[in-house]
């Protein structure tokens, strides 16, 4: 009954900024909706293309819609590219010189990049290994300390990640990326933005123009939950067909678009997603308002600007998130009688353990957690199609939890 309460006195503490997240959706669909008209979508171009599928009418609009809506000049949204730890190492392989620099600006990057850049205990295939790349990692700052840390370090190519990771840290928003790209582009870096996790969040996406990249998931927010598979490059135009030549070949560039199944789960999550995202903030800042209530440290805070959908929630014991796990597939749609162990996952430095629906596995826009077994023990929650589905699981998390 306390958590009910709880979850109820969340409902009423929460209303005024549920509705200004409501009021920010209303803005990013109206961008997104004249981004559908000026693309033309038929619904002949749903249809399979199999084969090569070199130049398809249906997907070539799908990437126009990307375009417009991020203020870029050229997108690539791929099946191919299977996650955004794919999509960014392509972009790293093909925009990082041999024997050059690459900035890592916001501190600690997500575990399954570590590999791609060498950190840890190295990788054979990273890019210091492979082509000598000398690879920094800092947290800048804003402002005359960014400024400092380009011109300590002058790279070639400056990585920015705009959500958390595995680490305590805040994910930032668009304006403090922003402020980091341009200085970058005044120094003559390109700049690479991991956008993950925070698509329609804001009521913005982090400016590219010419000089730079943003890549993402479609498993996560721009799926919508529909899309099974892929990722997407937007930005400067050429630097975007490098990328595709990373992926399909140098004579091939971004002429390959074959899509088996047809391109109507990209293109309708598309649609459907900026108003799951808003329902999942909704279920974020409802999760956060309990956990907290109960004495569990949250980041971000309830009432918190979002910057993306994650929430961190620090159990501080490993048999406290383990149970925590458990009680949350307990109560999924699919694969309930499971119960979530610490498994090796490939590009993560630790055992990791993961619950959810899965009815796309590693989809996180659906409602689900995941964390690394080492302390504090921190969970990571995201996603939920509305505070209705989300509310007897994070309920059933809270009750195994118990009080801090």
């Amino acid at each position: 009954m306390m958590l009910e309460r709880l979850w109820q006195e969340a409902e009423v503490a929460l209303e005024p900024v549920l509705k200004e997240d409501r009021t920010r959706e209303e803005r990013v669909y109206g961008r997104l909706q004249e981004a559908f008209r000026l693309a033309g979508i038929h619904s002949s171009d749903l249809a399979p293309e199999p084969g090569y599928g070199f130049h398809p009418a249906g997907l070539t609009k799908l990437e126009a819609v990307y375009s417009h809506y991020f203020q870029a000049e050229a997108a690539l949204v791929r099946p191919q590219m299977v996650s955004g730890t794919h999509a960014l190492s392509l972009a790293l392989e093909a925009l990082v010189p041999a024997g050059g620099r690459l900035l890592v600006a916001t501190g600690e990057p997500y575990d399954s990049l570590w590999p791609v850049l060498g950190l840890g205990d190295g990788h054979p295939g990273s890019l210091p290994s492979r082509h000598q790349v000398e690879v920094k990692v800092v947290t800048a700052g804003r402002g005359a300390e960014i400024r400092s840390v380009l011109s300590r370090y002058r790279p070639d190519v400056v990585l920015i990640q705009r959500s958390r990771g595995y680490s305590g840290a805040a994910s930032r928003p668009v304006q403090h990326l922003d402020e980091v790209s341009a200085l970058a582009v005044t120094e003559g870096a390109l700049v690479i933005v991991d956008n993950c996790y925070g698509e329609f969040v804001e009521d913005r996406e982090p400016l590219t123009g010419g000089g730079g990249l943003a890549v993402g998931s479609l498993i996560k927010n721009p799926g919508g939950t529909l899309a099974p598979t892929g990722a997407y490059v937007v930005g400067g135009k050429a630097l975007v067909e490098r990328v595709a030549e990373r992926l399909f070949g140098p004579a091939l560039g971004s002429a390959p678009g074959p899509v088996p199944d047809g391109i109507r789960p990209y293109v309708q999550g598309l649609y459907l997603a900026p108003h799951l995202v808003r329902e999942a903030i909704g279920v974020s800042r409802r999760a956060a308002h309990l956990f907290r209530a109960l004495g569990y440290d949250v980041d971000p805070e309830p009432a918190a600007e979002r910057t993306d959908l994650v929430l961190r929630v620090r159990t501080g014991q490993a048999a406290r998130l383990s149970r925590a796990m458990a009680a949350l597939q307990a109560q999924m749609a699919l694969d309930a009688h499971l119960r979530p162990e610490p498994a090796a996952w490939p590009g993560y430095r630790h055992p990791v353990l993961m619950a959810g629906a899965v009815f796309v596995p590693g989809g996180t826009l659906e409602l689900s957690a995941d964390a690394p077994m080492r302390p504090p023990f921190d969970l990571f929650l995201q996603g939920g199609v509305s505070a209705a589905e989300a509310r007897g699981p994070i309920l059933a998390m809270a009750e195994a939890m118990g009080p801090a």
